[in-house]
Formats: C-alpha cells, sequence, structure tokens
C-alpha cells in the first residue's frame, strides 16, 4: 500500500497532524474512512498527552483508581498488536506508518512519562501501570 500526501513524502507520526488521505492505493479505504481513523489515532495520542500534563499538575492523581485506569487502557491500546478495526496496529497498517516505530515514538513522548515511582524503604520501584 502506498500513501502519499499533497507533497509526495512518505508519512511518519510527525507527520500525522498534516495527513490528508489524497492518494490511496491499494488501501480498500474511502478518503472518508481515512479521515475517520486518523482522527481517531489523533485523538489518542492527545489523550495520552492530556494524561501526562493531569498528573505533572496533580501527582496524587495516582491515589485515583479511573485515572489508573485510563492509563492502563491508553497504554495498552497503543501496545496492542491487534489488527482489529480502531486498533492502533490496524489504523498505522491503513495509513502507511510503521506501528512499532510510531509505537516508540509515542511512547518516549508521553508513555514514558505516566509510571507512578513510590520508594520503599532503601530502594526506588517503579509502578508501570500496563
Amino acid at each position: 500500500m502506498t500513501i502519499t500526501n499533497t507533497t509526495g513524502t512518505p508519512k511518519s507520526y510527525e507527520q500525522l497532524n498534516m495527513l490528508t488521505p489524497m492518494e490511496i492505493e491499494g488501501s480498500g479505504a474511502t478518503e472518508p474512512e481515512m479521515t475517520l481513523w486518523i482522527a481517531v489515532l489523533n485523538q489518542a495520542v492527545r489523550d495520552a498527552k492530556a494524561l501526562v500534563q493531569k498528573v505533572e499538575n496533580d501527582p496524587a492523581l495516582w491515589s485515583n483508581p479511573l485515572f489508573r485506569s485510563e492509563v492502563i487502557h491508553l497504554k495498552r491500546y497503543f501496545r496492542s498488536q491487534s489488527m482489529e478495526p480502531g486498533s492502533f496496529t490496524f489504523i498505522c497498517d491503513l495509513v502507511g506508518m510503521d506501528p512499532e516505530q510510531a509505537a516508540k515514538q509515542i511512547n518516549e513522548q508521553y508513555l514514558r512519562h505516566l509510571m507512578l515511582i513510590t520508594k520503599h524503604h532503601t530502594h526506588t520501584s517503579m509502578i508501570l501501570a500496563v
């Protein structure tokens, strides 16, 4: 599958916000479908960014089970290998992005900041939300 934007350059995660499905060869998806899936992926990234900002502003959120549940759900979404419609890997494949590379970038920018650090006696342990 080859997908190019108006400039003809390949798309990466960094270019996702500028992604417009102008030329879709072999995907079987219509332009409205591509627009929908791009919006789904953009929303997931915005959700990750919002969670990071929330916990940076209020670390006490880690004591909230609903907040921890949101973090777990979001991390599972980006780490899933599922090819079900709407999954991270499905959308990456549809828009021509490498899901491993995109997940790595999202992890570096957002998910790695979503860890609860607790102190136990003489050592520090990280409790990962997944």
